[in-house]
């Protein structure tokens, strides 16, 4: 029974994921719609921000982006499996829903950065100052949180077999 509540939560997990990298492209598409309404009407576009709010939201937004990974690798770190701490039970694997929680303010930090883009084009930046920000965001998910969170359910998965396994075998049914 246990690995059937497993499924359920990788499941609701990879929801998650696809929806914080789903609303990267659906920024974009805000983006490009309003590009296309200034440019049927300039006269109605905000001026472009000065080049100290520029450097200030690229700085905000690169420490969104380092804060994701530092907190995925200090609040995970030996946590997910599949390292050799954890093989040599030095580290227990964490509950799906504290994994789950933690991933979530991961994804939530790196999400910062694509709004900090978001906000710099409501300035007045051109949708090609935007996807640096979406670029930046959508490889620290794709590249850093979900190789972590496919690890950390593969390990999940493992350990609950072998709990199945521990807890059918005729010797334990005997004791």
């Amino acid at each position: 029974m246990a690995s059937a509540s497993a499924t359920p939560d990788k499941k609701t997990w990879l929801i998650i994921f696809g929806a914080f990298v789903g609303s990267v492209f659906n920024y974009g598409l805000m983006c490009f719609f309003m590009t296309q309404a200034r440019l049927k009407n300039p006269l109605s576009a905000p001026n472009p921000p000065t080049d100290v709010i520029c450097w200030i939201i690229d700085a905000l937004a690169i420490l969104s982006l380092l804060a994701a990974i530092s907190w995925m690798y200090v609040k995970m770190s030996g946590q997910i499996g599949g390292d050799p701490t954890y093989s040599l039970g030095k580290h227990k694997l964490i509950a799906p829903s504290e994994f789950q929680t933690r991933s979530v303010v991961a994804l939530g930090i790196a999400e910062a950065c694509v709004v900090l883009g978001l906000v710099l084009f409501y300035m007045g930046a051109s949708i090609k100052d935007f996807v640096p920000f979406a670029v930046g965001t959508i490889l620290v998910d794709v590249l850093y949180i979900l190789p972590r969170g496919l690890k950390y359910w593969s390990s999940w998965e493992q350990q609950q077999k072998a709990e199945e396994q521990r807890t059918s075998s005729p010797f334990s049914q005997s004791l």
